[in-house]
């Protein structure tokens, strides 16, 4: 599942051209969501 959400996550994000708004939107950092782009993290996984 992370990596299928990294994809649709960078899909969005070429897209509007802007991973600031994903980042804001999501209150997430723009560094969390290049590891989770690039498969490093599962933001669905539990801890």
């Amino acid at each position: 599942m992370g990596k299928i959400l990294g994809e649709y996550i960078k899909g969005i994000r070429k897209e509007k051209n802007s991973v600031k708004l994903i980042a804001e939107s999501s209150e997430i950092s723009k560094s969390y969501i290049d590891y989770i782009e690039s498969g490093l993290r599962n933001p669905l996984q539990k801890c």
